[in-house]
């Protein structure tokens, strides 16, 4: 079967807005009736920004979404939400390499991981009734919550050798277990730097 070559959209003008302001939220707040969905806030969209809105259901990403579908209908930007509900793998492929190759603003709402992994350049989370917007991909979204969980890990492993190293040391004494114990200890003391 012959292959088909990969979709792309063009922009005639896409050197003109690149990281220029295409969209500006200012003091904006998110309501339902009388419930907040967030509070006050404001941010803002550049060319060729592909913009992630995350968040539980419920938190007001649609609402933003309309939102700025309808306070801003000039605008050369894709709004997608949850694009890859209803689409096999393929199609979700597909539509990331299109999007990838895409030189224009993306702002996009979805809870698939992968989709947003693959796309985003910048995440903004609505949690709380707050609105966080995080100039990174969602690797580096992600990435320090990691980085602290592997500190609590590494605390926890040298805290449960130091405690069996000292009931050891008190039962059956020697130089190594000694040498062992102030080894470990220093070890704790340069985490407790880091931190």
């Amino acid at each position: 079967m012959k292959e088909l070559p990969p979709l792309k959209m063009n922009l005639p003008n896409a050197e003109t807005f690149k990281n220029w302001i295409i969209l500006r939220v200012e003091d904006v707040t998110g309501m339902i009736g009388e419930r907040v969905l967030w509070s006050k806030t404001s941010f803002h969209v550049r060319g060729g920004d592909k913009l992630a809105i995350i968040g539980p259901n419920g938190s007001g990403k649609t609402t933003l979404v309309k939102k700025i579908i309808n306070q801003e209908p000039g605008i050369n930007t894709l709004i997608l939400d949850e694009p890859t509900n209803f689409l096999d793998t393929k199609a979700v492929e597909a539509l990331e390499s299109l999007l990838k190759e895409y030189e224009g603003s993306v702002i996009f709402v979805s809870h698939d991981r992968r989709f947003i992994e693959n796309i985003a350049t910048r995440i903004l989370e609505i949690r709380n009734q707050e609105i966080e917007l995080f100039e990174g991909t969602y690797q580096q979204y992600n990435q320090p919550q990691k980085a602290r969980d592997t500190e609590k890990d590494k605390r926890l492993l040298l805290e449960t050798k130091i405690s069996e190293v000292l009931s050891r040391l008190s039962t059956e004494p020697s130089e190594e277990l000694e040498i062992e114990f102030q080894k470990l200890l220093k070890e704790k003391r340069e985490l407790d730097t880091i931190e």
